[in-house]
């Protein structure tokens, strides 16, 4: 799948509110539980390049991007191509604000996150290992 900013927010994948809604973007997928203390099920497709959380009505929590099946576009480029300095330089060309804590740099009020593991020891050499995006962008 491919996403670009800020268009992602008008997809009809993202505005979809339910399990059954989702799977109808899906091209396959597996119901799966992520841990031992997770509260529900969670849809993984590898192929698709996506995982999608629910909470235990089945409404969507939020929705994960991964690489090398997913691209998310953010000025005609691909973030997952790119390390955290060139995601900053982007950020700054859209006067895009921005936090940063031990998993990443987050935007748009926490609804968008980008999550690198490796941000507390590799600083802004830190690769983006995917893109989370909160349930209430679903409200945008």
């Amino acid at each position: 799948m491919k996403f670009h900013y800020p268009l992602l927010y008008q997809t009809s994948f993202l505005k979809a509110k339910s399990r059954e809604e989702i799977r109808q973007f899906l091209t396959e997928y597996r119901e799966i539980k992520k841990n031992i203390f997770s509260e529900n099920t969670m849809d993984f497709s590898w192929g698709d390049g996506v995982g999608i959380f629910y909470y235990p009505n089945n409404q969507v929590k939020e929705i994960e991007i991964y690489s090398p099946n997913s691209a998310f576009y953010m000025q005609g480029v691909d973030i997952f191509s790119v390390n955290l300095k060139k995601l900053k330089d982007i950020l700054h060309g859209i006067n895009k604000k921005y936090k940063i804590d031990d998993d990443g740099l987050c935007i748009d009020d926490g609804v968008l996150i980008f999550y690198m593991p490796d941000y507390p020891k590799s600083g802004d050499l830190s690769n983006i290992e995917s893109v989370l995006i909160r349930e209430h962008c679903n409200s945008t």
